[in-house]
């Protein structure tokens, strides 16, 4: 009886994870409108938070704002990929009755205190480390930021002519 019970559990499990799926399948606009949202708001947050530089701060909003697609995109993958398992598994712990487990006999145990891990070279060595990152950091975004200013100010074509038409030559004025 207890099997048969287990097996009809799970088929009825399965049943709500395929209904979740569905629903996300069905709604896709809507998730992915709220996915625009959180991305909007999560990404200036993080910016706002993170760096304090104004001219950086602000070519990193429009740089973020211009990923909006690939981010919907790809969150919109994750949320079907993983989201009807972690909804089902949610809802069948809301409904399940579990017996309280037997508490374990606790059994105290003294520790010798730690002994200093790091001497005073390696904590010199780390900061050093550190530093070097945030400035290798801080490089490759400055660099990032001027290759894309001047490949804006330079108007560079990366694909081509989109048309295909090319502009006419320019006539020349004859004296007379």
């Amino acid at each position: 009886m207890q099997d048969q019970e287990s097996i009809n559990q799970q088929i009825r499990r399965r049943d709500v994870e395929l209904l979740v799926t569905q629903l996300m399948v069905n709604e896709e606009a809507t998730i992915k409108l709220i996915l625009d949202r959180l991305y909007a708001t999560g990404t200036i947050n993080f910016i706002n938070h993170k760096v304090k530089f104004k001219p950086v701060n602000h070519g990193l909003k429009t740089v973020a704002h211009w990923a909006t697609p690939v981010g919907r995109y790809f969150g919109y993958r994750w949320l079907v990929k993983k989201t009807p398992r972690l909804i089902t598994g949610w809802l069948f712990s809301k409904v399940a009755f579990k017996v309280p487990p037997i508490p374990p006999t606790v059994t105290v145990q003294t520790v010798a205190p730690a002994p200093e891990v790091l001497i005073g070279s390696q904590q010199r060595q780390i900061r050093a480390l550190r530093r070097q990152l945030r400035l290798t950091s801080g490089a490759a975004l400055v660099a990032a930021m001027s290759l894309g200013g001047v490949l804006m100010w330079q108007n560079v074509d990366w694909i081509g002519t989109s048309s295909g038409i090319e502009a006419p030559p320019p006539q020349s004025q004859q004296q007379p």
